[in-house]
């Protein structure tokens, strides 16, 4: 028996949005930090797909089991679950980074995203990658400026951003 329990540390995804682009050929390099972080997983299997064919999604592996175990187990609408686990089984392809951070985003990928030889638009968001195209990008900036500042009052009342105390690591003994 195992006395010493693996111990699980929290992989932090990098912040921001990172272009990157997808050539002719549906090569497409990582920026630095988005390679970085799938590193950081022990298992280095991808599943790249879309669930709703306007967003591409790269998936380490063990995230992708959680979502379809989600999918498998949702009972409230089967069928959507359905549609979303045919959309994932038929644009999605199960791939590796090779050295130098580059992956092969499927075909069929790429033509319903649009995004063969094209600047896309990368972000962490729930553990995975979303690959973003111009198009829905700049549909997204747009949405986005709507009403920012409602939006963050709302969040703030919320509670977003409100923490009681703020803790730090104390520095070492010297």
């Amino acid at each position: 028996m195992d006395q010493n329990p693996t111990q699980l540390v929290e992989i932090e995804p990098p912040r921001g949005m990172s272009p990157a682009r997808c050539d002719e050929r549906g090569r497409m390099k990582l920026p630095t930090v988005f390679k970085e972080y799938l590193d950081k997983f022990p298992e280095k299997r991808l599943w790249v797909t879309s669930l709703d064919r306007t967003i591409g999604v790269i998936y380490p592996i063990s995230i992708w089991r959680d979502i379809e175990k989600f999918l498998d187990q949702y009972t409230e609408d089967p069928e959507v679950a359905e549609r979303i686990a045919f959309n994932a089984a038929d644009l999605g392809e199960e791939l590796e980074l090779d050295a130098q951070g580059r992956l092969v985003i499927p075909a069929p990928l790429r033509k319903a995203l649009g995004i063969e030889d094209q600047t896309v638009r990368l972000k962490v968001f729930r553990g995975y990658i979303e690959i973003i195209s111009e198009r829905i990008y700049e549909e997204r900036l747009s949405a986005s400026n709507v009403s920012p500042k409602d939006d963050v009052t709302k969040l703030n009342r919320a509670g977003m951003g409100k923490k009681e105390k703020i803790l730090v690591p104390a520095p070492a003994a010297s």
